[in-house]
């Protein structure tokens, strides 16, 4: 059965436990099977993390505040969403990715292209800080 969850996507290691649970089975197998799966290098944490981020990040452009709520979501330990944080901070530009956003904010909502207050907010809502927002500049091309 988990094998068969893991055929279709990447699990982390607390969503196969929930998915597991709620087809009725018990704990101790529960934490079994999960024993053999990190042993035979089905179920790792840390490269779902970063497998998750990347997809993330390529099908939209989002800040570190939103990824590592996402990662929350996904039930992985602090120190493998730390770790995730970290190398996509080094892989990419928060800066970059915040233009990245902002652009196609302004492509979408053409009438507020120059709000900086909706843009600001838009930005918070996508994960960016304060820092990175602030750091960018409207530019008049939409």
């Amino acid at each position: 059965m988990a094998l068969d969850m893991l055929s279709r996507r990447d699990n982390s290691e607390q969503e196969i436990k929930q998915k597991l649970s709620r087809k009725g089975i018990n704990q101790e197998e529960i934490g079994e099977v999960l024993e053999k799966l990190k042993r035979n290098g089905l179920v790792d944490d840390s490269i779902f993390a970063m497998t998750y981020a990347k997809h993330l990040l390529a099908a939209k452009p989002v800040g570190p505040k939103l990824l590592e709520q996402k990662l929350r979501q996904k039930g992985l330990a602090t120190t493998a969403i730390q770790q995730t944080l970290q190398a996509v901070e080094e892989e990419y530009s928060m800066n970059d990715l915040a233009m990245m956003a902002m652009r196609k904010w302004q492509r979408i909502h053409p009438k507020h292209a120059q709000d900086r207050q909706r843009l600001n907010r838009f930005l918070i809502s996508r994960g960016f800080t304060i820092d990175q927002i602030s750091g960018l500049s409207i530019s008049e091309e939409v």
